[in-house]
């Protein structure tokens, strides 16, 4: 049963309090990265909070794309329902794509865009396992503890190169994922690894590769 705060005759939802002061503190990790990397903060950082925007209208909007029948029938449902894992991954896809026209108008790294999209996921979401820490003590224990030792040391780091600092802390939170992805209640479907436990292994791997071909280059 989902919980309120009850000011008045205003009823917040914890959850929604917990979403918003998530995104309070990612904006404030993020700052605070760009400070270290001593580049200009408002065009980052607006670039991200739109992706972020549009994303979240795409995967509410989703709805009507995998349920067209229920959505046109109860054009409301809209405000209440999304599309759900598919909606998110469409929503997710939608703002990469809109960070990365961006970064070529910008004429920023992509990679730059990476790592402040990371820092701040890093910092909000540690916030928000806080509101579901109570559904699973020893998972969410772990991403709390995993998300904010990574931030930790990204902050001091100056870095922005993919073969450095940033591919070796999103290969640790890959590791780290695939690991606690055993501690939750989620039903395997490929010898014996959930879907979020395999679409991490592709990114480890991925990082591997891409750090393999960097030392290659170097070594030239």
């Amino acid at each position: 049963m989902e919980e309120f705060l009850i000011i008045g005759s205003i009823r917040l939802p914890i959850k929604w309090i917990f979403i918003g002061g998530a995104l309070v503190v990612a904006y404030l990790a993020m700052n605070i990265r760009l400070s270290r990397l001593n580049l200009d903060k408002k065009p980052l950082l607006d670039t991200i909070f739109n992706a972020l925007l549009y994303g979240f209208i795409v995967w509410k909007l989703s709805y009507v794309l995998f349920n067209p029948v229920h959505a046109f029938a109860y054009p409301l449902g809209i405000l209440y329902f999304d599309g759900g894992q598919k909606g998110m991954l469409l929503g997710i896809l939608m703002g990469f794509i809109y960070i990365y026209f961006q970064s070529t108008k910008q004429s920023v790294g992509i990679v730059t865009y990476l790592n402040l999209t990371f820092s701040g996921w890093l910092a909000g979401s540690a916030t928000y396992f806080i509101y579901l820490f109570h559904t699973n003590y020893i998972y969410y224990s772990g991403q709390i503890f995993l998300a904010g030792w990574l931030i930790v040391v990204m902050l001091k780091n100056k870095e922005v190169d993919l073969g450095k600092g940033l591919s070796n802390s999103l290969l640790i939170y890959s590791l780290g994922q695939i690991f606690l992805g055993y501690l939750t209640h989620i039903k395997p479907v490929i010898l014996g690894f959930t879907n979020l436990q395999i679409g991490f292994i592709l990114l480890a791997l991925l990082i591997l590769i891409v750090q393999k071909r960097k030392r290659g280059e170097k070594n030239r």
